[in-house]
């Protein structure tokens, strides 16, 4: 009877030790995955707080343009709704984030974190092409202004070229009632009033050439 207690007591005993190490390694992989859940945390922290700021700044700068060029270029419209677009997935992926946090919280695995980051890396792509493409946009407007500041400039000018030659018409009608009022003394030179009109229509010309390559263009 002693020798059977004997090795019930060992028994017991070994179990006991194998009890004791499968703690030990129960507590080890608790605190492993407390490690990983914190550090998963953090790192959804810095990307949630790195993309709400990246989301600020771009819809600023999509309000500040749509408001002062939303009468003059019709293609910032579509601009505008495709930010509208791409704020309202920004909605949808700050909810699949606090949804993964909820997750991660009740010890769920967290085999989509890796997508996810995929998913916010992409939006933060299309977000640079989007400001990319809306710069060319404002290049383009402000080049037309120019080209339209420049017509009015060449405009102006053939007005006024336009007022003096009707004053050398003035002129040349003024000498040839005088011409018709004294016939014997007539001159063989070209009146300043034919020399003045021919150098008028050359410039008056050369505007208007200007103007018809601006307005090819």
């Amino acid at each position: 009877d002693s020798e059977n207690k004997n090795i019930q007591i060992e028994a017991l005993l070994k179990q006991k030790q194998q009890w004791e190490e499968k703690e030990k390694e129960l507590k080890k992989s608790q605190n492993h995955l407390q490690q990983e859940s914190l550090k998963f945390r953090v790192d959804f922290e810095l990307l949630k707080r790195d993309f709400i700021e990246k989301e600020k700044q771009m819809i600023g700068q999509n309000n500040q343009a749509t408001k002062s060029l939303q009468e003059k270029d019709e293609q910032i419209d579509r601009l505008s709704k495709q930010n509208s677009k791409y704020q309202d997935e920004s909605n949808q992926l700050k909810l699949e984030i606090d949804e993964l946090k909820l997750k991660i919280k009740n010890s769920v695995i967290d085999a989509d974190i890796g997508q996810l980051k995929k998913q916010i890396q992409n939006k933060d792509d299309e977000i640079d092409v989007l400001k990319q493409d809306f710069q060319l946009k404002i290049m383009e407007i402000v080049e037309k202004e120019e080209r339209i500041q420049q017509l009015e400039r060449e405009i102006e000018i053939l007005k006024k070229d336009s007022i003096l030659i009707r004053n050398s018409q003035r002129l040349d009608e003024q000498n040839k009632e005088e011409e018709q009022k004294q016939p014997d003394n007539q001159d063989v030179s070209l009146p300043v009033s034919a020399i003045f009109n021919f150098e008028m229509f050359r410039t008056s010309s050369k505007l208007l050439k200007t103007l018809n390559g601006h307005t090819g263009n």
